[in-house]
């Protein structure tokens, strides 16, 4: 996945500078933003995944109850609520909006009137400070295993995924559905052996008659698990989302923009 500068390294250097030479494509991803184009999202997901805990499904309805008492977070915003064994969901039909609490998931799914990726990091903010801290401190801070979050965005027009992937045109009644995932290297991983965090990433391609809709899922995935205020200190989601959008700007949109846009030039 390296480009071939990047595989060939100064065998002069220490080990550990050959390390960081060799992922640093991965942790400033997306550094240089794409001057052509790059996506208007019509959704966006929020997630953190963590070790089942049961003080939260315990104290479920005092999370929600706090929640919905945060200003921005209150009733008129999600006027529904919906509890299933295990988890509680609060939600907006009009505005396609929900945010879903688990023994093992925080979640919280919007859909979007186009807005560009660095739009959705204040977003980010808020789920970290209030849904999220809700969360933490009253489900007696559950350890963390992974970070999500996925954009949702609908297929540029000169995208051809069948034609530039199969040589296939689209007709108004074909069909043609994607997903390809694919681990990304994370510094701390390879420096240090008691480290074996990663990160993945899903692309999801769906081309259905009327439709033509796009996602890529970033995630980080901790091991160990974080554990305590300190760490979770460290591993802020807002900062991780930071990365997202710019993965996103960077690698992810010119992977998927240099094999499904083959077919403009064909």
């Amino acid at each position: 996945m390296l480009g071939d500068g990047d595989a060939v390294l100064n065998m002069s250097l220490a080990p550990v500078e050959q390390i960081r030479r060799r992922i640093q494509p991965y942790s400033r991803l997306g550094v240089h933003m794409q001057e052509a184009s790059e996506p208007a999202l019509s959704a966006i997901a929020f997630g953190i995944r963590y070790h089942p805990h049961f003080t939260v499904g315990d104290r479920l309805g005092e999370i929600i109850d706090g929640i919905l008492a945060t200003r921005g977070w209150e009733p008129e915003r999600f006027p529904e609520a919906v509890a299933a064994a295990g988890s509680y969901t609060i939600m907006n039909r009009s505005t396609n909006e929900r945010l879903t609490v688990s023994l093992t998931d925080c979640l919280l799914h919007a859909e979007l009137d186009s807005i560009a990726p660095n739009a959705i990091i204040s977003r980010a903010e808020a789920f970290a400070s209030d849904p999220w801290d809700k969360v933490w401190k009253i489900g007696d801070h559950p350890a963390v295993t992974r970070f999500g979050c996925l954009f949702g965005f609908s297929i540029p027009d000169d995208w051809s995924p069948a034609q530039a992937l199969l040589g296939s045109p689209e007709d108004a009644h074909s069909t043609f559905v994607l997903r390809y995932s694919h681990r990304l290297p994370v510094e701390d991983a390879v420096m240090h052996a008691e480290i074996n965090d990663y990160k993945n990433v899903i692309y999801t391609i769906s081309c259905l008659p009327g439709k033509r809709l796009a996602s890529v899922d970033y995630q980080r995935y901790f091991d160990p698990m974080i554990e305590g205020n300190d760490a979770m200190k460290k591993e802020p989601f807002a900062g991780f989302v930071r990365d997202a959008v710019r993965f996103l700007l960077g690698t992810g949109w010119k992977y998927l923009e240099e094999r499904l846009a083959q077919a403009k030039a064909a």
